[in-house]
């Protein structure tokens, strides 16, 4: 026989759990063994949730008052109820599948806040991704925009620079030709000052009056006789 003491312990734990829990949903566990208990509720702690067997006549005077007393109806027959401390998702998935598997039990309904949550929407709220699916998401959905707009930003530049760097590689193969041509020209020599060319020209005339014969009487013709 449980005594009263263990029965207020049992009592002040459930209310403690169902003021923490962001999320709490009552399932039959006809059927289950202790060792899958056990293997369910290993899974679960993982999740910062917990599945806990309860006494029904305990359980419908901790949940008087609080957001949870529309769950009396469900404590009828061997419930549990699982508790979840964190994301409600996953906890809530985790249930759905191992009875699922487990081909035993059932999920009956719960409470979300301070919501009432039908078979039906306890099912469909398993099925939602978790919060850190929807983060991972969320960056996703975040991250292809700026990438493009970082690909559009330094895609030109990008394109430039290679557009310069192969003009720079041409460029040797368009100065070859020109410096052949410039080597292959002959090389003008400078003219010389226009005084040193002067010079010489005098002297040339000067010498040239000199070397020139003096001019010779010419002889009269000879008159011819009478």
């Amino acid at each position: 026989m449980v005594r009263l003491a263990d029965k207020e312990k049992k009592l002040a734990q459930y209310q403690e759990d169902l003021e923490k829990a962001k999320v709490a949903i009552v399932a039959e566990y006809r059927g289950l063994t202790v060792e899958q208990l056990s293997v369910l509720r290993s899974d679960l702690f993982k999740q910062s949730a917990k599945f806990s067997v309860v006494k029904n006549t305990l359980m419908k005077r901790a949940i008087k008052g609080t957001d949870g007393e529309s769950l009396e109806e469900f404590f009828q027959g061997p419930m549990a109820v699982l508790f979840g401390f964190g994301d409600e998702v996953p906890p809530t998935k985790t249930l759905k599948e191992f009875l699922q598997k487990a081909k035993l039990g059932e999920i009956k309904g719960g409470v979300l806040g301070n919501q009432k949550l039908s078979q039906k929407e306890v099912l469909e709220m398993a099925e939602l991704p978790s919060l850190d699916e929807l983060r991972g998401k969320l960056l996703s959905a975040i991250n292809s925009p700026l990438a493009g707009l970082v690909q559009s930003l330094v895609g030109p530049q990008q394109a430039l620079v290679r557009i310069l760097n192969q003009y720079a590689e041409t460029l040797p193969k368009q100065a070859s030709p020109a410096a052949a041509s410039i080597s292959a020209a002959p090389v003008a020599e400078a003219a010389p000052p226009a005084e040193e060319i002067s010079e010489p020209v005098a002297e040339v005339e000067t010498a040239s009056e000199q070397e020139a014969p003096a001019p010779t009487e010419e002889t009269p013709p000879a008159t011819e006789s009478e």
